[in-house]
């Protein structure tokens, strides 16, 4: 029997001197904020506003266990690591759950431990989102130019398609306070130079050599005009795009014209036991994008639930 697959956090000690700099970037980040309010799910703009007032590098540190951080952009459960099992098969999840390394960054109160591996609800989740992309982007590409990732959650699906190396580049789009989490977790498997913020005409850090790009919404035009002169890129979004309005969908796909895409996410958020805290927002209607998808790619893998949806597809 193989021991127990320990966490190992090299660069645990840098921390602190990570979470400065990243609050640091995230005032300057807000200055050069500029997008058209009718792309963003107003509840979204709220928790937004409410992040960049509570990131602090104190809170930075301990993002994953924060109360009022951690619900934003944590979650999964064991049901992820089942959808794997059926959908991929034992041998595969047996390979991600080997080959998986967790952190302690941001001091998550969930570790467990799954057949020898310690692993957060979020990385369950995370894993199910991999071995989806690692099944088609292997056989079909091999690897693609570009990944770009619309909401990256706190950067964890970045650093792991570079780590299985199914991306030369990952950008993610997203605002300034999810791209402060991001720079500061990604700092965590990257060197320094390896994490760029984009505002789409200059680098506030890092540059057009780095191997991920935090990219503000105002920078999307930028990032497509590149993508048509590189070589193979994917959409990814993870939820992000299911949390958008449709004219914020349309922003995204009528712009970035990938080779590939999967998007997954909520089908419809007012099919969700909507909280009370959601009551006063918009509702998001997600059946649309997910037929535009069926329309406009050439669909791959295509599961719609009353819950959850996911995208797989090729361009046309």
């Amino acid at each position: 029997m193989l021991p127990i697959r320990t966490i190992r956090d090299p660069r645990a000690a840098s921390r602190p001197e990570r979470a400065e700099r990243a609050v640091a970037l995230l005032a300057r980040m807000n200055q050069h904020l500029d997008v058209d309010p009718a792309i963003r799910w107003d509840a979204w703009e709220h928790l937004h506003d409410r992040m960049v007032e509570l990131l602090t590098p104190e809170a930075l540190v301990q993002f994953k266990s924060h109360p009022d951080l951690a619900p934003q952009i944590c979650g999964g459960d064991d049901s992820y690591l089942t959808k794997v099992r059926e959908l991929r098969g034992t041998e595969t999840l047996s390979f991600f759950l080997r080959t998986f390394r967790e952190t302690l960054c941001g001091d998550p109160p969930d570790v467990t431990n799954v057949e020898g591996s310690f692993l957060t609800r979020t990385s369950m989740r995370h894993i199910h989102y991999l071995s989806t992309l690692h099944g088609f982007i292997r056989p079909y590409f091999g690897a693609v130019n570009e990944v770009v990732e619309v909401g990256g959650g706190f950067g964890n699906l970045a650093r792991l398609m570079l780590q299985y190396n199914l991306t030369r580049r990952h950008t993610i789009i997203d605002f300034p306070a999810s791209m402060a989490i991001q720079y500061f977790f990604l700092g965590e498997f990257l060197d320094e130079a390896d994490i760029a913020i984009w505002t789409g005409r200059e680098y506030l850090a890092g540059s057009a050599a780095s191997r991920v790009r935090l990219t503000l919404p105002n920078g999307t035009d930028a990032v497509a005009a590149e993508l048509k002169t590189g070589g193979p890129s994917m959409l990814v979004s993870t939820m992000a795009m299911t949390e958008i309005t449709n004219a914020g969908q349309d922003f995204y796909l009528s712009r970035l014209k990938p080779d590939a895409v999967y998007v997954s996410g909520q089908t419809d958020l007012d099919s969700i036991n909507r909280s009370q805290a959601l009551d006063r927002f918009q509702v998001l209607e997600n059946r649309s994008l997910f037929y535009r998808l069926a329309e406009d790619f050439h669909p791959v893998e295509f599961r719609q639930g009353d819950y959850y949806t996911e995208f797989v597809g090729t361009a046309l």
